[in-house]
């Protein structure tokens, strides 16, 4: 990859015609961190509702939704 990156440089108009890259212009290609699916999510907390017709019961309501797949739960 990094090869490939200095071979584009290379031949890039651009670059060309603007100047030479130096030493201080180059630097380390690093991987970027990849997640996984259920890795990150976050977490809701609605209420409190007062459902029609109901006297008692739920007030509350939890939702997740994970980042990477969007899936919901309530």
């Amino acid at each position: 990859m990094h090869k490939d990156s200095k071979e584009y440089c290379k031949e890039c108009d651009v670059c060309q015609r603007t100047r030479k890259p130096s030493r201080s212009d180059e630097f380390p290609l690093n991987l970027q961190v990849t997640l996984q699916a259920f890795d990150k999510r976050t977490i809701y907390f609605m209420g409190p509702i007062q459902p029609l017709g109901k006297k008692i019961g739920e007030r509350y309501i939890i939702k997740t939704k994970e980042y990477m797949t969007r899936w919901v739960e309530a």
